[in-house]
């Protein structure tokens, strides 16, 4: 038994996550209280910073590997079932109804290579790798559907992560002008 550092409660040891600097063993804070403080941090200017860092880092990158792999076997198993092949045609209906102009760009680009009005390079037009050639859309207006970058898989990520993050620190800059 152990008395939560946050709340005051006493509980059991497999409520506080595990903590091999301490001395017993486990965190000060239990799982609930523990969880409660991290998203309350997450939602901070300074908290949502540093969570974009770590998710660019070579630990945070690892990380998201080792739970996207658990992750997509999850999603495998699921997709098996009759219940989970529905789920899947539903949120494919959608998304192509969310986003009528992306689906339209990409048949575009498509339609293009096929008839040979423009053609994919071999290498990424950033780091030269030529892994994974994918076309990215910096616009979606009709006017700009052919306007790609040429991008490989891991910097078109990267591109739209950067991209991910600028919106994320706009509404943070919304919401702590709104909080003064």
């Amino acid at each position: 038994m152990k008395k939560c550092a946050r709340c005051g409660e006493t509980k059991a040891l497999e409520d506080f996550h595990r903590d091999r600097g301490r001395p017993d063993g486990r965190f000060s804070y239990c799982k609930i209280c523990n969880c409660a403080r991290i998203q309350a941090h997450k939602e901070t200017k300074a908290g949502a910073i540093a969570s974009m860092k770590y998710r660019t880092s070579k630990a945070g990158r690892a990380g998201y590997r080792r739970r996207s792999k658990s992750y997509a076997n999850k999603i495998k198993a699921m997709r098996a079932t009759p219940e989970g092949k529905a789920r899947r045609k539903a949120e494919g209906v959608k998304y192509r109804t969310k986003n009528k102009a992306k689906r339209s760009a990409h048949g575009a680009v498509s339609s293009a290579i096929r008839s040979g009005k423009i053609t994919a390079p071999d290498n990424c037009s950033r780091c030269g790798s030529a892994d994974s050639i994918q076309a990215h859309h910096t616009s979606y207006s009709v006017e700009d559907w052919l306007n790609v970058e040429w991008l490989c898989g891991a910097c078109h990520g990267a591109e739209h992560e950067a991209e991910n993050n600028i919106k994320r620190l706009a509404i943070l800059d919304e919401m702590e002008k709104e909080r003064t």
